[in-house]
């Protein structure tokens, strides 16, 4: 429903059957636009409320507080004042789901005391200013003890990578015990990642699907992660800064339940130095392989550690953008480097060489032995996307030939 500056007769009529509402303005920016709405009475039997650029008067907070049903709650682009901190805050602790998505909170920090043990969901979105800082964000999610899933995104100053005002002294050890799913997407460093990570699960249900945007990942985030091996099952870093190699080599040894993973660049030296793989439930792998000019003859290795991955779905090579190891060679797929090792993966469904918008090319350099060892080994293989070789008309022959035996080519 869009309302134009008042509520549009809404208040003349009860809706006793209406289970979600969803309040739009034409013109979010008036600062005079603001209704009220005797939210128990016209809606007894709400349980969702969205509201989008529509400022409500403080009266309607506290019918809001005492709705029976109402237990999701999604807020967008809209302004609490003062006045209605109280009744806004109290509202809050019933729910079940609570989405600020550019919110300006003018009643300042959480009163004392004040629990919101009911939430599961709780969505923080900030693209402007004069919303709840990244610190205040975090009080109020220090504050839902028994969050399942959290979905952050802070203030993001992509050019200056400004790092938020941010203090994570408060984080505990098994703060959010419930916390399953978690998606930051914040400019800050490695010791606030770390002390979020060691405040997640309780030891026995930790952490399952995990990603991080933005963020700085180094030693200690590589020691926070120890606590969650045995428990991760989807993690995507791929738009993290700074990874250390040793972090995805631990995840590649030590996650046996791990079904998605979407990193950086890992050395070959690292993987070769490390124990087995017991990541043997992988689905999705997205990662860069990196060789010096003298480890060339690892890449069997690596071949052979792929070769395990016998569940894979969909695998992704790729070149970042900024990469720390430039000087570094990436992984060829050609039969005499040990590309035949892989006849193993007869799940495989989708070859990507370019996986992220923040990703450069990967050009495998395939020749036409290596396409047809493809065709007769990959039986499954949908899409090929990407680059395939930097001669055009090598290229051109390898689309044909691969489309010509069902292969979509991308």
């Amino acid at each position: 429903m869009c309302l134009r500056g008042d509520t549009g007769g809404l208040e003349n009529y009860s809706y006793p059957n209406l289970r979600k509402l969803s309040l739009r303005t034409y013109d979010a920016r008036d600062p005079e636009q603001e209704v009220f709405l005797e939210l128990t009475g016209m809606f007894p039997s709400l349980t969702g409320l969205d509201i989008d650029g529509v400022k409500l008067k403080s009266p309607s907070w506290s019918t809001l507080f005492v709705h029976p049903h109402l237990k999701n709650l999604s807020l967008r682009k809209t302004v609490i004042k003062a006045s209605s901190g109280p009744g806004f805050w109290e509202a809050c602790r019933k729910l079940e789901s609570l989405t600020l998505d550019d919110v300006i909170i003018h009643c300042g920090a959480i009163p004392a005391g004040v629990v919101f043990d009911s939430l599961r969901t709780l969505t923080m979105t900030t693209n402007a200013s004069g919303v709840l800082s990244t610190q205040d964000q975090l009080d109020l999610t220090l504050r839902c003890p028994n969050l399942k899933e959290l979905y952050w995104t802070g203030y993001r100053d992509v050019q200056d990578r400004v790092h938020p005002p941010f203090n994570t002294g408060g984080v505990l050890k098994g703060c959010w015990p419930h916390l399953r799913q978690v998606n930051i997407s914040l400019f800050i460093r490695d010791k606030d990642v770390a002390s979020l990570l060691k405040g997640i699960g309780d030891g026995r249900k930790d952490l399952v699907d995990l990603e991080l945007y933005g963020c700085f990942l180094g030693d200690q985030v590589s020691k926070a992660f120890h606590r969650h091996f045995s428990t991760l099952v989807e993690l995507n870093l791929t738009e993290c800064l700074s990874v250390n190699s040793c972090t995805i080599r631990d995840l590649l040894c030590y996650c046996p339940r791990l079904e998605v993973l979407l990193a950086r660049s890992i050395l070959a030296r690292d993987v070769v130095a490390a124990g087995p793989w017991v990541c043997l439930q992988l689905r999705e792998l997205m990662i860069n392989f990196l060789f010096g000019e003298s480890e060339l003859d690892l890449q069997h290795e690596i071949f052979r550690r792929l070769s395990t991955l016998t569940l894979l779905r969909r695998l992704i090579l790729f070149i970042p953008v900024n990469e720390p190891y430039e000087e570094n060679c990436t992984l060829e797929l050609r039969l005499e480097n040990g590309l035949g090792q892989l006849s193993s993966l007869q799940q495989l469904t989708k070859l990507d060489f370019d996986g992220s918008p923040i990703s450069g090319f990967y050009i495998p350099e395939l020749g036409k032995e290596e396409a047809l060892w493809i065709l007769t080994n990959w039986k499954k293989l949908e899409s090929i996307s990407g680059p395939l070789n930097t001669d055009p008309d090598v290229e051109q022959t390898l689309r044909d030939a691969l489309k010509l035996f069902g292969a979509q080519v991308k």
